[in-house]
């Protein structure tokens, strides 16, 4: 994969990223990332502060390519408890080539959150994607279904963007199947949902009453009784933050309940619910959503093998 380095560090004010640097291991890797701030894509123009371009019209028409796709893991809001971890990724993330490198405030306090894991992710995609649309396509699809989005820096989805060095980084690279595939078949799957004219119309007098209130409710209870039978609610801190999530999105505590898994988790689930005050430190419905996404995610992989 290319990055293109600035020769200069953690400098928000640099605007000219003109050198090109092959990376094909961790530790080419690991010597940039010490030496310059970089970029993942290859533009016309320059970058103004904090790696955006002036104007977003402006960064679509000076990209010419890049042949990665990239997300900041930051953990903001988070809690040693609730954070996504270099590990957590490197469960998740067990199939697939990419690069991790460790951010300046990687295990440092950052504004009133403790020190925790932030750490830049590079999944190199073996061809150039040389239309900013797609671009911006491939990554939306990358934070939507394979990341909880409390962890993931939402504006790292823009075609411009740029990753401060840091000069006691730790680099990683993990051999595996190349992601591009399935980010290519999900983005092909929605193009054609999006120019669907034939879709059901309906009025919604059959329709459950939790889809009444809410639509993505609808589509969230069934992905989570898949998610269950899946064990993906086993473990103790996944089956609360579960709670939180439910609570915080208006559910009430029966469906929680189809979640326990003998009558002493319900026991406790009945006795627990009342003291669960959403805190926001877990957006009920993106949260849940996200568990929908993942497991359409794992059913696109699957056709692809």
């Amino acid at each position: 994969m290319l990055l293109y380095c600035s020769g200069r560090m953690q400098d928000q004010y640099e605007v000219s990223f003109p050198i090109p640097v092959e990376v094909t291991d961790a530790e080419t890797l690991r010597e940039l990332a010490a030496l310059s701030d970089y970029c993942m894509g290859e533009f016309r123009h320059g970058y103004t502060q904090k790696g955006r371009f002036a104007l977003a019209h402006l960064a679509a028409e000076d990209f010419i390519c890049s042949d990665v796709l990239y997300a900041d893991i930051d953990n903001d809001g988070c809690s040693p408890s609730t954070q996504y971890t270099i590990k957590d990724f490197e469960r998740d993330f067990a199939r697939w080539e990419y690069y991790i490198t460790t951010s300046k405030s990687h295990q440092k306090s950052k504004h009133d959150d403790p020190p925790l894991d932030r750490f830049h992710v590079l999944f190199p995609l073996g061809q150039k994607i040389n239309q900013p649309d797609r671009m911006k396509s491939y990554l939306r699809i990358l934070y939507r279904h394979l990341f909880g989005r409390q962890t993931i820096d939402a504006s790292c989805i823009d075609v411009a963007r740029k990753f401060y060095g840091n000069p006691t980084n730790e680099s990683y690279h993990h051999v595996g199947e190349s992601i591009f595939n399935v980010i290519d078949a999900l983005w092909s799957r929605e193009s054609k949902e999006a120019l669907r004219t034939d879709r059901p119309r309906t009025t919604g007098q059959e329709e459950p009453l939790i889809q009444i209130l809410c639509p993505l409710k609808g589509l969230v209870i069934p992905s989570l009784d898949k998610a269950y039978k899946l064990g993906w609610f086993d473990e103790y801190r996944q089956w609360l933050n579960l709670a939180v999530a439910l609570k915080q999105a208006g559910f009430d505590r029966e469906v929680w309940l189809r979640y326990c898994h003998t009558a002493e988790d319900a026991e406790l689930a009945i006795k627990k619910w009342d003291t669960i005050n959403p805190d926001g430190s877990i957006n009920g419905m993106q949260y849940l959503y996200s568990i929908h996404e993942k497991l359409a995610f794992s059913e696109v992989v699957k056709g692809k093998r």
